[in-house]
């Protein structure tokens, strides 16, 4: 899969929020009852400021009717993408930085 440099990754939250909550009109108080678990987690999830554990995954995958492997992957690919940025825009600061070795080579 060919990713655009830097796009933002979806965050496992972002799904949970715009894709099984809106439609069913839940708002994160209800969900965190139906998961029995605290809403100022689920509010951290699906405000993207949290990452799902194994016991969540768990419990949305019940709750929801799908598969473990949606949130696993979900997040996996998250991170992945995390990564993919960071390590771009690591390497493109490395790169706007002058050759010092090269400078050194030339004025020998």
């Amino acid at each position: 899969m060919t990713l655009l440099p830097n796009m933002k990754p979806t965050h496992p939250g972002e799904i949970i929020r715009e894709e099984f909550m809106a439609p069913l009109g839940l708002d994160v108080d209800q969900l965190a009852r139906d998961l029995g678990i605290p809403s100022d987690l689920l509010r951290d999830i699906v405000s993207e400021k949290a990452l799902l554990t194994d016991d969540i995954v768990n419990k949305l995958a019940t709750r929801f009717e799908t598969s473990l492997r949606l949130w696993t992957g979900l997040q996996d690919e998250y991170i992945r993408r995390l990564t993919v940025n960071r390590k771009n825009r690591s390497l493109r600061k490395k790169s706007k930085k002058p050759n010092q070795f090269k400078e050194r080579v030339q004025s020998t």
